[in-house]
């Protein structure tokens, strides 16, 4: 669980592949996250958080 911003959780399900599956990642949003933003907006934190965890993943 990541909180890119203060009242809004992010958490992100990591699925390794295997032989029937690729591997991929579900982001969930907290529930009262469209409380606090809109969609339009909390789309563009899940894609920005998104991007700076590959970045960091990709630096090592």
């Amino acid at each position: 669980m990541v909180y890119p911003l203060p009242k809004i959780a992010l958490c992100y399900i990591f699925y390794e592949a295997d032989e029937d599956f690729p591997a991929s990642v579900t982001c969930l949003y907290s529930g009262n996250a469209d409380c606090f933003m809109p969609v339009d907006g909390l789309a563009d934190v899940g894609e920005y958080t998104s991007r700076k965890i590959l970045a960091l993943i990709e630096a090592e």
